[in-house]
């Protein structure tokens, strides 16, 4: 059988869980900044901003942002002196030393020109020498991403686990010793489903949906050429976004041969022709699910996948293992 429930292979052992950020399907309340000491690492995606402190087991734990609101999103405050100063009070309420890493979503801002290197700058200036900011490279993401999630898993570092991790705009994959990342995500085909990216906005749902994939097929054979990827093989964690749509499909905690994956995912695409009420949650379900079709037709062979529920992976966790002491 292509598909089974945990445990049913050898090779189970390697992927039990064994502690690290937690954020269960009800996430505990953020703890106070002001409790506990050590390295804070500020994580600014583009869908947010979220701050993590490592535990004494070697896990790591959300922590507030000051006076109990939103934090705000980095890119967005970037290109002003008001949201740059806005942002760095937040940061200085907070416990030092501390490191604020960006990801895709300014990497993306600073590609088309949205905020520029004197806007960091700017922000650096604003903040003590005991707090870095940095925009991480995707491989770097990758790298973070992965060292968290083959810590969670036994026996700790086993290399020949491979990981399928999954955000706003950008993916990671790793396999063995080779990291790469996608500079594009959920956000894409969300926009294209939309029709905020197409001429004609009007277009029937079933054609948005043809197109999006196609979108994302395109988008995937590029950087299959630009990077020169290879088809993949081996054991691959999914973590991050990629377990959501995993779970809204009843496919989680399996363990799924590409085929088999792949048979499902097209099975929910046709589904998602037939739905008559687009909502947010819909569109958003329906980017990640044709990403991953995409995703997995093109770059993997004879791989198993497995998204774990009861893993919650993040690349800050992944740093505070490799700088927090």
């Amino acid at each position: 059988a292509t598909a089974s429930r945990f445990p049913a292979r050898a090779w189970f052992p390697y992927l039990v869980a064994m502690g690290g950020c937690s954020r269960a399907a009800k996430p505990p309340e953020p703890s106070d900044a002001t409790v506990g000491g050590g390295m804070l690492v500020v994580d600014c995606g583009s869908g947010g901003t979220r701050v993590w402190r490592r535990t004494v087991s070697g896990g790591c734990e959300r922590v507030s942002w000051r006076g109990g609101g939103r934090a705000p999103v980095l890119s967005a405050c970037l290109p002003s002196d008001e949201g740059r100063r806005a942002f760095a009070k937040g940061i200085l309420q907070l416990e030092h030393p501390c490191f604020v890493g960006a990801t895709a979503g300014l990497r993306h801002a600073l590609e088309v020109g949205e905020v520029t290197q004197a806007d960091l700058v700017s922000l650096r200036a604003l903040l003590p020498p005991s707090c870095r900011v940095e925009v991480l490279s995707p491989t770097e993401e990758a790298q973070y991403e992965c060292a968290a999630m083959r810590h969670r898993c036994e026996p700790r570092g086993c290399v020949s686990l491979g990981m399928l991790s999954m955000g706003g705009k950008s993916m990671q994959i790793a396999s063995g010793d080779t990291l790469f990342s996608l500079p594009f995500a959920m956000h894409a085909g969300y926009e294209f489903l939309t029709g905020r990216s197409t001429s004609n906005p009007a277009v029937q749902w079933e054609t948005r949906l043809d197109e999006c994939v196609a979108m994302y097929r395109g988008l995937v054979e590029q950087q299959r050429g630009a990077q020169r990827l290879q088809s993949l093989d081996g054991i691959f964690v999914g973590v991050t976004d990629t377990v959501v749509p995993a779970m809204e499909m009843g496919i989680a905690d399996q363990e799924l041969h590409r085929d088999e994956l792949l048979r499902r995912l097209a099975a929910r695409a046709e589904e998602l022709r037939h739905i008559d009420t687009l909502s947010k949650n819909l569109l958003v379900h329906s980017a990640r699910v044709l990403l991953l079709l995409a995703v997995i037709e093109a770059l993997f062979n004879d791989a198993t996948f497995v998204f774990r529920s009861d893993m919650d992976i993040s690349w800050p966790a992944g740093y505070l293992l490799q700088n927090g002491d």
